[in-house]
């Protein structure tokens, strides 16, 4: 892959992750419940516009990986590997928020309405709080995982589209999924239209640095359109969203070749774990901040916890991986553990099998590693 793609893939991975936990901190205002003050607009812009586009872009990122890889010609090896790299996370990391949401709900602590029911017992309900098949898991950011390995199990109709007709096979995508024709098989259903510009981009040849030189026309017309969803609760739509990649990835390059974008390419390797925590530790920021003694707008703590769950997540995977390298290896899908101070790699010793099942040290899964 071209090193200017790779580092930028890098470096969206850590901040498309990141911009995700602004929309998802507590308590969840939706567009309509948002006032017209500055602050209430500045969290519509963001939360309900610029962030909204994280999503599309890391589901294109992904298909783009697993195209242009040539993994689509080997779907068991593809599904294997998935299965290690998405479905063994997604499962791990919904039961300790079963667990929490189960007690919670059984001896009635606080007054949170979560979106899963565990108690009283019902068998449909745990096995959607902890796969997500027909409703959000448990951990709700998780249905990404969900749906990712729903449309890497519909990879090879895709290729079939894509080396036949693939022009007419993206037309197809986006009338099966704006009539939501596909059911209950994608939960977020932009996701298959993303996945397959993605697929086509790389099976295409697209020259990904194509609209670099329109990257500050086409930020500001996104911009625009997020102002207009903020200023008349106006939710960005499907084909806005699915087409959004276009206007945030060229946006990227204009971060290149900067100090920041060295810093995050550094810590590019720890979007994962944050990624999968997120949730649980802005629930406890929101548990804290509605505790405090004192008065603390409610838009200071929206701009500052977010910053406080990245280090916390950032730390928490420095001393998981360093701890306990075997079962980090497997708790977040065979991704490497940080370099060491020397420089080499503390990656450790694991079942046999596994690392090239889950892609450990192979191809680079959805989250990134970070350079190595």
């Amino acid at each position: 892959m071209d090193r200017v793609i790779s580092e930028r893939i890098s470096m969206a991975r850590l901040l498309l992750i990141c911009s995700i936990i602004w929309i998802h901190l507590p308590p969840l205002y939706s567009l309509n419940a948002l006032g017209t003050s500055v602050p209430d607009t500045i969290q519509a812009f963001f939360s309900h516009g610029v962030f909204r586009a994280a999503v599309p872009l890391l589901t294109a990122i992904s298909a783009y990986i697993i195209f242009a890889s040539g993994l689509h010609g080997q779907p068991v090896r593809l599904w294997r590997k998935k299965i290690s790299t998405l479905v063994v996370p997604l499962l791990i990391w919904n039961i300790p928020s079963m667990l929490v949401i189960f007690l919670t709900q059984k001896f009635g602590w606080g007054e949170h309405v979560y979106r899963v029911s565990l108690y009283p017992l019902d068998p449909v309900n745990w096995v959607n709080a902890l796969t997500g098949l027909t409703a959000s898991p448990a951990n709700y950011p998780l249905y990404f995982l969900r749906d990712l390995f729903a449309l890497v199990l519909l990879t090879p109709l895709f290729w079939l589209m894509l080396k036949t007709r693939p022009y007419v096979g993206l037309l197809v995508v986006v009338l099966v999924c704006k009539y939501n024709l596909e059911g209950s098989l994608v939960l977020r259903n932009n996701m298959m239209i993303s996945f397959y510009l993605g697929a086509l981009a790389a099976t295409q040849q697209w020259d990904l640095k194509k609209l670099d030189r329109f990257a500050m026309p086409l930020l500001l017309i996104f911009a625009l359109a997020c102002l207009l969803t903020a200023l008349l609760d106006m939710p960005l739509g499907l084909l806005f969203l699915s087409i959004s990649p276009f206007m945030t990835w060229p946006a990227l390059s204009l971060l290149q070749r900067t100090r920041a974008s060295a810093f995050i390419a550094r810590h590019s390797k720890h979007s994962f774990l944050i990624f999968l925590t997120h949730v649980p530790l802005g629930a406890m920021a929101w548990s804290l901040y509605t505790r405090l003694p004192f008065d603390v707008p409610y838009f200071l703590f929206w701009v500052l916890a977010p910053m406080g769950i990245i280090a916390t997540a950032i730390l928490a995977n420095n001393l998981f991986m360093a701890s306990f390298p075997l079962l980090s290896a497997i708790t977040l899908g065979g991704r490497l553990p940080p370099r060491s101070a020397s420089g080499t790699s503390r990656a450790p010793e694991l079942p046999a099998g596994y690392a090239q099942q889950a892609g450990y040290a192979s191809e680079e899964p959805e989250f990134g590693r970070g350079k190595r």
